[in-house]
């Protein structure tokens, strides 16, 4: 994408439209300056050989960590200006009645979002745009989700007031649900932080788009460690996401995952290729009910946790009327997401037909994203 004055760049941005339909049956004029200088600064950029990181003396050190204090310090302040803004606009509307949630205004719950990705709490935008966006149309179903999110988010408030007498595993653990946490780039050098080094399966990814900004989620599995992992790519129209993650594939490498009281976000430290085929089988959720009650435990060490992947045994996809599920091998049934693309349904569909297959998904609300499934000692993502 190309920027300059937006008159400019209208107009040159239909030329190169016209330019693509037409090719060489039109005359076209000569490109403005502003796009040669545009270009001459991005062949500079990318010939310009890279610094050198450099040597710290003492004293630059210690103005380097005061000027990191102090960021953190104004962070913290825009944060709690933040949630206890949220924490009238939520005592406002259960001042008004749960009932009247569905005669909001869409605007009103954006504009609350904007405001805390202001206060740099992308977490709570997160949770507050959820509450907007539920199923009005379904009573029973979303004044359910709406009391799910309301008490998640008072109990997040609630403890982000006591943050200060936390231990500090959780105080990282409440920066990384509000939205911040330490940087990919310091977690990757951080001596201190847990990796674990495994037959990574690359299990699935998604995309989800706010605004200007893109999320991607991709979720691993260690064969040997059985730990789940999350990792998060961010992209713009600018700068759009660069993953080296495929999913289906077997990567031998190590992760360094974030603080947190259960550990599920990480970043890729190092890797060493790919192999074609596990070496070791990963341990799986019996059926349905194992499945559930493991989340749950795993929910009374974090009530926040969502979105996180599991592996259950022996599964297969069958409808019932207009909803799809998954049917374990016990006969229990765990609803799939309403949301779920047609295309990667009928995908599954045609891999398994009648068949029962090891599975892999993520768990989202107590309904489940499926990812893929395993096929032997191989695995096939969807």
């Amino acid at each position: 994408t190309l920027s300059s004055s937006s008159a400019a760049s209208d107009v040159y941005k239909r030329q190169l439209l016209v330019r693509a339909q037409l090719g060489d049956q039109i005359a076209t004029e000569p490109e403005p300056d502003w796009v040669h200088d545009w270009l001459d600064k991005r062949r500079e950029k990318a010939t310009k050989p890279k610094k050198e990181e450099k040597d710290y003396t003492p004293e630059e050190q210690e103005q380097l960590a005061k000027g990191k204090a102090k960021r953190q310090e104004s962070r913290m302040a825009k944060v709690n200006a933040g949630v206890l803004e949220l924490e009238r606009w939520l005592e406002d509307l259960i001042r008004v009645g749960l009932l009247d949630l569905p005669n909001w205004p869409t605007k009103d719950f954006e504009t609350m979002a904007a405001r805390m990705v202001d206060a740099q709490a992308t977490g709570l935008a997160n949770w507050v745009r959820a509450l907007g966006q539920l199923s009005f149309g379904e009573p029973d179903k979303w004044q359910k989700e709406a009391m799910t999110i309301l008490g998640k988010l008072f109990g997040l408030i609630q403890s982000w007031k006591n943050y200060p007498h936390l231990s500090p595993t959780w105080q990282e653990s409440l920066k990384n649900l509000l939205g911040w946490s330490q940087s990919p780039k310091e977690l990757k050098t951080d001596l201190e932080a847990l990796a674990i080094k495994d037959d990574w399966i690359v299990l699935g990814q998604e995309k989800e788009q706010y605004d200007s900004l893109e999320v991607e989620r991709t979720w691993l599995w260690g064969s040997e460690s059985n730990q789940s992992a999350l990792i998060l790519h961010f992209g713009n129209t600018f700068a759009p996401i660069a993953n080296p993650l495929i999913p289906g594939t077997i990567l031998p490498a190590q992760l360094a995952f974030f603080p947190a009281v259960l550990p599920q976000r990480a970043v890729l430290r190092m890797q060493n290729g790919q192999i074609p085929a596990l070496k070791q089988y990963p341990k799986l959720a019996e059926d349905g009910l194992s499945l559930l009650s493991l989340e749950a435990s795993q929910l009374a060490i974090n009530p926040w946790l969502n979105n996180q992947a599991y592996l259950l045994a022996q599964s297969r996809l069958i409808r019932e009327e207009e909803d799809w599920y998954l049917l374990d091998q016990t006969g229990k049934l765990i609803p799939i997401v309403s949301n779920f693309p047609i295309e990667k349904l009928m995908y599954l569909l045609a891999l398994l037909g009648a068949d029962r297959k090891d599975m892999a998904l993520v768990l989202r609300n107590r309904k489940a994203l499926p990812l893929g499934l395993f096929n032997d000692r191989q695995y096939i993502s969807l």
